[in-house]
């Protein structure tokens, strides 16, 4: 959305320094706000076919921008001029890259946001411009899917709808959490909008339940539109920590209807289904679509809070994090295991940190 509000996305091309010797990395910035645009980092390897293709596409004057989805799902094709400056161009045919064996891929990484965060006017003007040009596709398109494997797993809907363009983002955001769970979870393990046989109310956005634990999981999400992309830092800031505080209350009560019965009783699809919680191990997760790093001491009291009121331990994730951690931990112990990474140093520092896995 911020690329085709725009009509542009700027690289940088940023110094690091690897095992001794200078090397290179590389910033894609979308200007949702000019000073802290959104980002994706790429980390550049010798001997690497993803660094040597990435690295021809950059050289090329027009290019064919394509933009999927952490779903696949194709929502923007452009074609582009790649603007870039001559000085920018000698960097990159003359920098050296380390293998990707034996980098300290977190310190690299550490040191590209550290440089993205202290930027000057002078880089912002040595920085590679793609300006999107003529649509390749509809710029306005809404998936439908009734594909059968996209629906697999319990209360989902057999048709679904994906748009670029949310405004009532709720139901899609769930099936698209969902899906990122199916990566890691059996599909009768997951279950959407279960709800409670006392009074019909929904009692979690997503249940996951299996032979060893139970992971409840609370999301928030804001409309992706216009309107919302350009709204300040600091709004967005503030809804980010609102949607956290509501999703915290929600998993507390979650939790509670969760003890009030064993077996626990939900309704899904118009079936009751008992699940015995008391022996396993419980996860919360409020999952939310922004969160803002300087922001974590407060989003951390909020989870401590729920804890010391719970007992379980409770973490919160934005979707693109979710999304990492599905797609990179290949299994229920090793999802866990990072949870628990996550909480354990919040309970021992006071403050969640964000996990990176690379």
């Amino acid at each position: 959305m911020a690329a085709k509000l725009s009509s542009f996305l700027k690289i940088y091309v940023v110094p690091v320094h690897i095992n001794g010797f200078d090397s290179m990395g590389l910033i894609t910035a979308f200007f949702d706000d000019s000073d802290e645009p959104l980002i994706i980092r790429s980390q550049l390897f010798a001997e690497d076919a993803a660094t040597e293709s990435l690295m021809a596409t950059l050289r090329a004057s027009e290019i064919d921008l394509h933009f999927f989805d952490e779903h696949s799902r194709e929502m923007l094709a452009y074609r582009s001029k790649v603007l870039m400056p001559k000085p920018t161009a000698l960097r990159l045919n003359s920098i050296s890259l380390e293998r990707f064996d034996g980098v300290n891929h977190g310190a690299v990484d550490d040191q590209m946001q550290r440089w993205f965060s202290q930027r000057t006017p002078v880089d912002d003007e040595s920085a590679i411009t793609v300006r999107l040009g003529e649509p390749l596709m509809p710029e306005e398109i809404v998936v439908l899917n009734s594909n059968a494997p996209n629906h697999f797993y319990r209360g989902s809907p057999s048709i679904i709808l994906a748009s670029l363009e949310r405004e009532d983002p709720g139901a899609p955001q769930e099936h698209d959490i969902a899906l990122l769970l199916g990566r890691i979870f059996l599909p009768e393990q997951i279950i959407r909008s279960p709800l409670k046989v006392t009074d019909n109310e929904e009692a979690a956005d997503i249940l996951v339940v299996t032979k060893k634990h139970l992971i409840i999981i609370q999301a928030k999400d804001s409309p992706n539109s216009a309107n919302i992309l350009n709204n300040t830092i600091s709004r967005k800031k503030a809804t980010a920590k609102k949607s956290l505080r509501k999703a915290v209350k929600q998993l507390a009560g979650t939790i509670r209807y969760a003890r009030m019965q064993d077996p626990m009783t939900i309704v899904v699809d118009n079936k009751n289904l008992a699940f015995g919680v008391s022996g396993l191990q419980w996860r919360a997760i409020a999952v939310v679509k922004e969160l803002f790093s300087d922001n974590f001491s407060e989003y951390s009291r909020l989870l401590l809070r729920l804890n010391e009121d719970t007992g379980v331990p409770s973490i919160a994730l934005d979707y693109a994090e979710l999304n990492m951690y599905t797609a990179n931990l290949i299994d229920e112990a090793s999802f866990i295991t990072a949870i628990d990474k996550v909480f354990n140093h919040g309970i021992n520092t006071g403050a969640f940190p964000r996990l990176r896995i690379f």
